[in-house]
């Protein structure tokens, strides 16, 4: 993914609001996202709206409980994944976000999940990743506080 002029991309394919005049996400504008959400308040997802939309899009594969699915009568590919373990398993943010999206996806016939990026172009909030505020679309933001609240307690 190229960002345009006003983005810096960062690890994770993830884009940054660049700085007036800088060129990398460490160099900070004092608006959030450089003024991008002046016209609207850009209010963070609870995790309802993220239960909701899992509900709706996910649960058939992964499971009601985000626990990972079965396999239903002639699928043979691979089961999916338990979402409760992202972090368990070294998961960040930046790959949970990208994965979701499909950005990190890499086109094997085996994998199996649909990229959702299309269907979550939506209006942006600032989600913090590795460090840096960064545009996420809505409902892609509202999916990760779902997850990110049902990851298992690994201690």
């Amino acid at each position: 993914m190229d960002c345009d002029d006003s983005f810096v991309c960062g690890r994770g394919g993830m884009c940054h609001v660049r700085a007036a005049g800088g060129s990398s996400p460490d160099e900070e504008d004092a608006r959030p996202f450089g003024g991008l959400f002046a016209r609207k308040e850009a209010s963070m997802p609870d995790q309802a709206e993220g239960r909701t939309l899992f509900l709706d899009y996910c649960a058939q594969c992964h499971g009601q409980n985000a626990m990972g699915g079965e396999a239903w009568e002639g699928y043979e590919g691979p089961l999916p994944a338990n979402l409760t373990t992202l972090y368990a398993r070294g998961l960040d943010r930046a790959q949970m976000l990208s994965t979701i999206d499909g950005y990190t996806r890499a086109p094997f016939e085996s994998h199996e999940m649909p990229e959702f990026g299309l269907l979550f172009n939506d209006d942006l909030v600032p989600v913090e990743v590795d460090g840096v505020l960064t545009p996420v679309p809505r409902a892609l933001a509202a999916l990760m506080v779902y997850l990110e609240g049902v990851q298992a307690d690994t201690e």
